[in-house]
């Protein structure tokens, strides 16, 4: 499937070179601009060092899958 789309691709390309060259640029350009605007904002708004205190950290040592197929959490997981 993905070699069909690539042969349709190739064919478009083939027969417009201008508006296909031009379309690409237009799609890179714009990402090209969304990454650098959101990199400033990200960085004049959110420029914060890591938190120092390990009280304000979150983190999840143990995950259990519950459902139909399985009756019971695995032995390695924690009770909550």
């Amino acid at each position: 499937m993905l070699l069909s789309y690539l042969k349709i691709a190739w064919r478009g390309w083939q027969r417009r070179k201008f508006f296909t060259g031009i379309s690409l640029f237009g799609i890179s350009f714009t990402l090209m601009t969304l990454v650098v605007l959101f990199t400033l904002f990200d960085h004049a708004v959110g420029a914060r060092p890591p938190s120092g205190a390990p009280t304000a950290c979150c983190s999840s040592t143990a995950w259990c899958c519950v459902g139909p197929w399985r009756r019971a959490p695995p032995a390695w997981a924690m009770p909550f």
